[in-house]
């Protein structure tokens, strides 16, 4: 977990939607293996995410599209980047519940 650790801890402020986009399906696809214990692809993980967690669909879907675009397209305006910071820090928060870590700068505690 200490690479969902480091992908949390990530700052977003500048225009790489591509990296921001990889973020999100990252911590989708790490949520998905803490609580299925399987590794799946990040297209199983965002597919598994929006239906546990819909409230943030349409930001897995813009990340879904900005990756399909090569990081070109979506993830641009200011709700999404809002939107996505908190989803990565309630995703980092879920994965230390379920184990039994705390997701830090740098390391996983307990």
């Amino acid at each position: 977990m200490r690479y969902t650790d480091e992908v949390r801890n990530r700052s977003h402020p500048g225009p790489g939607h591509g990296a921001l986009a990889y973020t999100i399906l990252t911590m989708c696809r790490a949520l998905r293996t803490v609580r299925l214990g399987a590794v799946g692809s990040k297209q199983e993980a965002a597919d598994w995410v929006r239906g546990r967690m819909p409230e943030y669909a349409w930001l897995v879907d813009k990340a879904l599209e900005s990756r399909r675009s090569g990081g070109i397209i979506g993830l641009a305006d200011q709700e999404s980047r809002a939107a996505a910071e908190t989803f990565i820090k309630l995703v980092a928060d879920e994965i230390s519940r379920h184990t039994g870590h705390e997701v830090r700068a740098g390391r996983l505690t307990g």
